[in-house]
């Protein structure tokens, strides 16, 4: 039906000013959120990309004193909050389970910017298990020669007291 459009200069100040520092910008973002909830009966705020990056500029320690907004109210109750003059254009977080490598060896290439292995195609699963067997036997036979006694050499630690005398 009808949108409502409104423009407010927000002070987001007396929100944080007893709060400790690294929780300021937290607050001043709650702040605003409570202000366009109060004043334009809202459901639900949702705050623009421009907005965001203005709050956020100088890190989590000094937000902005006050902020010039622009709200619009949809038919649904949400109200899209955006700076002065900035048209609305929603935050995109990236979708991170879709991006990961799944594996060590592909994370690795990624970082190293590696084109990914071919894998070898003509090894069967029998020639993979003659392997594993061959190289378990080896090692067995290592270990044997290996467990040789050794002799175990003490060390003695004498600690020494050091008495100072003063005159």
């Amino acid at each position: 039906m009808t949108e409502l459009k409104r423009t407010y200069n927000i002070p987001l100040r007396k929100a944080y000013i007893n709060k400790p520092i690294y929780k300021k910008t937290n607050t001043a973002v709650r702040a605003l959120k409570a202000f366009v909830t109060k004043h334009m009966k809202a459901t639900e705020v949702k705050i623009g990309q421009h907005l965001n990056e203005e709050i956020w500029a100088r890190g989590d320690c000094k937000p902005p004193h006050h902020v010039l907004v622009d709200c619009v109210k949809n038919d649904e109750g949400i109200v899209l909050v955006e700076m002065a003059g900035k048209s609305y254009k929603e935050s995109v977080k990236p979708d991170k389970k879709s991006e990961d490598p799944q594996t060590l060896q592909d994370k690795i290439q990624n970082k190293l910017g590696k084109d990914k292995p071919a894998k070898d195609t003509d090894k069967t699963k029998e020639d993979d298990k003659k392997e594993t067997k061959e190289t378990t036997d080896k090692t067995k036979e290592t270990e044997n020669k290996e467990k040789t006694p050794v002799k175990k050499v003490v060390k003695k630690v004498v600690k020494k007291k050091v008495v100072k005398k003063t005159e």
